[in-house]
């Protein structure tokens, strides 16, 4: 089963967005569009995909450079 989330904080100046399971298709999709929106995106999952999200984030929004967390979400420790 994957499990896509993410969370969404509008502050003063900006809106932040952390997406886990952003190297699957439905966070892929959810990153870009965010970032496309002008969001500042945090990208976290464990599979090595995310770096081709983080490259997509990035052309859609040159102004805002995703962040990349590479953990596992279903390691409590790691969270």
């Amino acid at each position: 089963m994957v499990r896509t989330w993410s969370w969404t904080v509008v502050t003063q100046q900006r809106e932040e967005a952390l997406i886990s399971g952003a190297a699957g298709d439905i966070g892929r999709a959810t990153a870009v569009r965010l970032a496309g929106e002008g969001a500042h995106v945090v990208l976290a999952d464990i599979a090595n995909g995310i770096y081709t999200t983080t490259a997509m984030c990035a052309k859609v929004n040159a102004a805002a450079t995703p962040v990349t967390v590479k953990f596992d979400v279903t390691d409590e420790l790691e969270v």
